[in-house]
């Protein structure tokens, strides 16, 4: 994997940091939907991993490993933020917070 086009050339963190992706880039990212969608989690799963087995190719470093997992958590942590905290704000207006006076 080469691991530099993660990163742009720059010594400032926040420059490599890359949370959105340029529409020019995301045409041709899009060639790798899927279709049919996967229709359960282990299925999501399996589609996963087979494109991580892709980008790690057949000698990874741990530098490799340690970017694609991080890019996983981020991709978690992403999902929760734009996707399941709106979900739980939700939930909560309709049944009732679990934790009382944390307004």
């Amino acid at each position: 994997m080469n691991i530099h086009l993660f990163k742009r050339r720059t010594n400032d963190l926040e420059a490599r940091l890359m949370p959105y992706i340029k529409p020019d880039r995301r045409a041709w990212l899009r060639e790798y939907d899927y279709s049919p969608l996967p229709k359960t989690a282990g299925e999501l799963n399996y589609v996963f991993s087979r494109l991580i087995d892709r980008v790690l190719g057949n000698d990874p470093s741990y530098e490799d490993l340690n970017t694609v997992i991080g890019v996983l958590t981020c991709c978690s942590e992403e999902v929760y933020r734009r996707v399941g905290g709106k979900l739980e704000d939700k939930k909560c207006l309709e049944n009732g917070d679990v934790f009382r006076h944390r307004d």
